[in-house]
């Protein structure tokens, strides 16, 4: 009398995501392994507390950014570089040329943040792939 509905849902990708987490779930749950709800729970409120956190990091490094575009369109690259490296050998009681390596190569990394280039979204993509 009634046909049973197939799902004819196409896949996409779902890797790191609570639906792939649901699914996986599932999938155990018809092999006869049982997961509890406060496992689902558990891994629910951690997905999201890390999700969070990414957030509140990336919303902190923007402001650092805003700050380090202004640095450099107030007073230029030399200057900032020079200041970074002794702000840096401050804080790290280092040498000078150990701190003047490490300010180039986070003024660099900010250059290349401000410019928009997505290397760490192209780095992500790949993995999840």
């Amino acid at each position: 009398m009634f046909r049973k509905r197939e799902n004819k849902v196409k896949p996409f990708k779902t890797k790191g995501t609570a639906i792939s987490f649901f699914k996986f779930t599932y999938d155990n749950k018809l092999r006869g392994h049982m997961i509890s709800f406060n496992d689902i729970v558990s891994r629910l409120s951690t997905d999201f507390f890390d999700a969070a956190t990414a957030a509140r990091a990336g919303l902190n490094g923007a402001q650092d950014l805003y700050h380090f575009q202004m640095s450099i369109k107030e007073h230029g690259e030399v200057k900032v570089v020079n200041q970074t490296a002794l702000v840096l050998q401050e804080r790290y009681r280092c040498s000078y040329a150990e701190a003047a390596s490490m300010a180039s190569h986070r003024v660099q990394a900010m250059l290349e943040l401000s410019e928009g280039q997505d290397t760490f979204q192209t780095v992500r993509e790949r993995l999840n792939q």
